[in-house]
C-alpha cells in the first residue's frame, strides 16, 4: 500500500470486485477523515476498477453487479464534488453514470443478462441526475427528455419495443 492506503501491485488485466471494495471502503474512511484529495484518488480507482468490471461483463465475463458498482463509483465522486464545491463536476459524474448504463441498457449485442442488470442502477442514476439537476435549475424540458431516453433503454434491455 501507498501513503494513500491504495493497493499497489503490478499491472492488471484482469478487475476484481473485491478490489473495488477495499478501494471504496479505503475512500469512505479518508472521506469521513475529510481527507478530500486521498478521497478522490481512492473513488478515482474505485471508478476504474468498476469501468473494467463492466467492461469485462460486457464481453461476457464479468459480474452481474458491475452496473450497480460504476453507479456507486460516480455517485461517491459526485458527492465528493459537492462538497468541494464542484457542482459542474458533480454534473458529469452523474451524467457519465446514467450515459453509460443507458447505451449499455439499450445495446441489443450486449449479453441479455448484463442488459437486465442495468435496470436498477439506472433507474437510480436516472433520479439521481434528475435530482441533481433540479437543484441546479436545469429546465423540465431537459429532465423529461432524460426520462423518456431513460425509458426506451429500460424498454430495450427488457426486450420491448421503444
Amino acid at each position: 500500500m501507498n501513503a494513500h492506503g491504495t493497493l499497489e501491485g503490478p499491472p492488471r488485466s484482469a478487475a476484481s470486485e473485491d478490489r473495488w471494495k477495499a478501494l471504496t471502503q479505503q475512500a469512505s474512511v479518508a472521506y469521513a477523515n475529510q481527507e478530500s484529495e486521498a478521497a478522490d484518488d481512492l473513488y478515482r480507482s474505485a471508478l476504474a476498477e468498476a469501468d473494467l468490471l463492466l467492461c469485462n461483463a460486457e464481453n461476457g465475463a464479468g459480474i452481474a453487479q458491475a452496473p450497480a458498482l460504476l453507479v456507486i463509483s460516480h455517485h461517491s465522486l459526485a458527492q465528493l464534488a459537492l462538497k468541494r464545491g464542484q457542482a459542474e463536476r458533480a454534473t458529469e459524474h452523474y451524467r457519465s453514470a446514467f450515459y453509460r448504463l443507458l447505451a449499455l441498457a439499450g445495446n441489443t449485442s450486449a449479453p441479455l443478462g448484463l442488459r437486465e442488470a442495468c435496470v436498477p442502477p439506472l433507474k437510480v442514476a436516472l433520479i439521481a441526475l434528475a435530482s441533481h439537476l433540479g437543484t441546479c435549475g436545469a429546465l423540465s424540458g431537459k429532465l423529461m427528455r432524460e426520462m423518456a431516453r431513460a425509458r426506451d433503454a429500460l424498454n430495450a434491455a427488457r426486450g420491448r419495443p421503444r
